[in-house]
């Protein structure tokens, strides 16, 4: 819509190098890194803009600090993995949300594993991501199953982040562990679907 209302206007993209740049990535991450193109405009702005394809090299790898990357790390050597449902449960160090799904994305590279749930503690919150890599279980499905009458969720069918309130966990569950509570809610899950 960017690109339309600017070739509109007549604007001049080379003499606008950094424009055409910063609309090309955001065509890249929008699609999917152009594997999911469908509407004309987006064809037309990535077949006619002149961008700077090192910038645009340098920013999709740009994605994560250091610090990130080591939580991630740390992170992955302690699971909890149930082998007969193929689902990991990991709870992490504080980090963004962006590290919890860069987690749950890289345990799903695992074989055995088909979903993978990340988790950490923030403040009186539990936030967490549902990665799924199967047909057979959505990942907002699952999230909005565990967030049920105690946080909320959004997501599609492979991603899913939620929020739990660690007081209502209390004392809907006061017997449970978060990692209990989960092990037992993805249970019930794949009894009742």
């Amino acid at each position: 819509l960017v690109w339309q209302l600017l070739t509109q206007e007549n604007f001049d993209f080379n003499i606008n190098p950094n424009v055409a740049t910063a609309l090309y990535y955001g065509l890249c991450s929008d699609t999917n890194n152009l594997t999911k193109i469908y509407h004309p405009l987006d064809k037309d702005m990535r077949d006619t803009l002149t961008y700077n394809r090192n910038l645009i090299r340098k920013l999709q790898n740009s994605n994560f600090t250091l610090k990130e990357i080591q939580t991630a790390m740390i992170t992955l050597a302690n699971y909890c993995h149930n082998p007969s449902k193929n689902y990991a449960i990991i709870k992490s160090n504080s980090c963004d949300i962006t590290t919890l799904d860069l987690i749950s994305d890289t345990i799903l590279q695992v074989d055995v594993i088909d979903i993978g749930i990340v988790y950490n503690e923030i403040g009186n919150d539990i936030r967490f991501a549902v990665h799924s890599c199967i047909a057979e279980v959505m990942a907002d499905e699952l999230t909005a199953f565990l967030t049920d009458n105690i946080g909320f969720s959004s997501g599609n069918m492979e991603k899913g982040n939620g929020y739990i309130n660690f007081e209502r966990l209390k004392n809907l569950y006061p017997q449970q562990t978060i990692e209990s509570y989960l092990n037992k809610q993805i249970e019930e899950y794949y009894r009742s679907s």
